[in-house]
């Protein structure tokens, strides 16, 4: 993508790490982190292994930042969530309108606010990294602390082979207790994102096609229509869909309940985010989620799968936009025949 003149883009990938996509398509690792630039952003994808979460783009023309959810091919090709937001809050909520005014609100309602609270978060983990930098930037006792990368490496026990491989000689790990934004607005995502999946059961429910059972119908819950799928009536294509997505969804459900009524999705008691550092540049933000929502307690969280919050809010984000493109979609060609 080549930029016009005064406009300019960013693209935040894993962990918040965040750069500058330059006029001649080069890309630019940019502060508060590590110093340096590749011919592409796909030259950076490939030597560090990451992938685009959000694309900002700074439009002088209206003074303002247009953040678009980033998706990306294997090929590394950076591409955008908005043309299948513009249909789902246009074209197809527009139309099913017509057929039913409180369901298609309530998805177009929920799929807006879990954007909202996504694009948050990716904020505050800029925000945080920045906040952190300060500390940096001062002579510190976080410097007496750091080790050679390949003495890091194998006590970190974090999956970051990759930081091998950074310019920076010395590098450590600190435990910032000043991250808050970050868990509230996974509590918001989360929040809104399960509600988003319960709005679909509204328009299913609606659809002459389709028999719920009264579980599903009485409390507008895609948990439990996950749970009774078998017992569903509903067109083949769309049953398969559905018990193909069945995972993730119930996935999502644990970790909104987990969070919101029992316990802090954290590997301590309390909210904290590791930054991994050098002397006078953080290089990358984690805050893991556990393994296992569903055992509802800290003392029994696991956390093998080093999950990151924002890598996931941002993948299950993904998924809902599919998930919710699919199941209107297929009720508006219903409704067309």
């Amino acid at each position: 993508m080549i930029l016009k003149t005064k406009d300019s883009l960013k693209i935040v990938s894993n962990y918040g790490i965040t750069g500058n996509v330059l006029p001649d398509n080069q890309f630019s690792v940019a502060f508060p982190y590590w110093d340096e630039t590749f011919p592409s952003y796909s030259h950076f994808c490939k030597k560090y292994g990451m992938s685009p979460m959000c694309l900002i783009e700074r439009k002088e023309l209206y003074g303002k930042d247009l953040f678009l959810i980033a998706n990306s091919n294997k090929q590394n090709a950076v591409s955008s969530t908005l043309d299948k937001e513009i249909e789902l809050n246009s074209n197809l909520a527009i139309s099913l309108a017509r057929w039913n005014m409180s369901a298609t609100f309530r998805v177009t309602f929920y799929l807006n606010a879990t954007y909202h609270n996504l694009v948050s978060m990716l904020k505050a983990y800029i925000e945080v990294a920045s906040e952190f930098s300060r500390y940096l930037a001062i002579p510190n006792p976080l410097h007496k602390h750091l080790e050679e990368k390949d003495s890091f490496l194998p006590n970190s026990k974090l999956p970051i082979k990759w930081i091998r491989s950074i310019p920076v000689e010395k590098v450590t790990m600190s435990n910032f207790a000043s991250g808050d934004a970050i868990f509230f607005d996974m509590i918001g995502y989360l929040s809104s994102a399960r509600s988003l999946l319960d709005s679909l059961v509204r328009v299913l429910k609606n659809r002459s096609s389709i028999g719920l059972p009264k579980a599903v119908i009485s409390k507008h819950s895609f948990d439990k229509l996950n749970k009774n799928l078998e017992n569903c009536k509903m067109p083949d294509n769309l049953k398969n869909f559905l018990i193909r997505n069945a995972y993730w969804t119930s996935e999502l459900k644990n970790y909104r309940d987990c969070l919101l009524h029992y316990e802090i999705l954290s590997r301590s008691y309390l909210p904290s985010v590791m930054v991994v550092h050098s002397k006078d540049r953080v290089i990358a933000l984690f805050v893991w989620l556990p393994d296992n929502p569903e055992t509802r307690s800290v003392r029994r969280f696991s956390f093998d799968k080093n999950i990151d919050y924002l890598g996931y809010a941002h993948s299950t984000y993904l998924k809902l936009v599919d998930l919710c493109y699919y199941i209107l979609k297929d009720t508006y060609s219903e409704m067309s025949l």
